[in-house]
């Protein structure tokens, strides 16, 4: 937890910290259904491959 602490502890990008926001709601509402993160990142309007890249910078881990 901390090193996801101090990764977004300087992220100053709003717009990509509601997403990633709406993305971590989203999976865990759906934890037992199994929704992949690729679903996920559909239904907040944002292409895989983008969200990917600014979870990853925000939480220096992938979404996966």
């Amino acid at each position: 937890m901390a090193i996801y602490y101090e990764c977004n502890q300087h992220y100053t990008d709003d717009t990509a910290i509601e997403k990633i926001n709406q993305f971590r709601i989203i999976m865990r509402e759906n934890v037992i259904t199994g929704i992949s993160p690729e679903e996920v990142a559909q239904q907040i309007n944002m292409g895989y491959s983008r969200f990917r890249k600014l979870f990853k910078e925000y939480t220096n881990v992938s979404p996966a």
